[in-house]
């Protein structure tokens, strides 16, 4: 996935939405410039969502993300049930298997 988002970035603007709690933005934050991504914005679980499924936070981000930034020109998850939700939601998405 780090290297789809690098090649990307050379383009356009990346975006990236995690299910991580926003309490791990820090770490989160550090990771990704270690790894050479500067995302125009990170989206991140609420704290206070725990225990809400994966696809219903992406869900979320992707609305957040459509407001702000238009249609997503890619996504690109390995978690299965948030692929099905952007397939259904019209996003095209690249399934990375772990």
């Amino acid at each position: 996935m780090i290297l789809v988002a690098l090649g990307l970035q050379a383009e356009s603007p990346v975006v990236i939405s995690t299910a991580r709690p926003e309490r791990f933005r820090p770490q989160t934050e550090k990771w990704l410039a270690s790894h050479g991504l500067k995302p125009e914005a990170l989206y991140m679980r609420e704290d206070s969502r725990e225990g809400v499924p994966d696809h219903m936070i992406k869900f979320g981000h992707l609305l957040a993300i459509r407001e702000k930034f238009g249609e997503p020109k890619v996504w690109v998850d390995d978690n299965d049930s948030n692929v099905a939700m952007l397939k259904k939601n019209g996003v095209p998405v690249i399934h990375v298997k772990s």
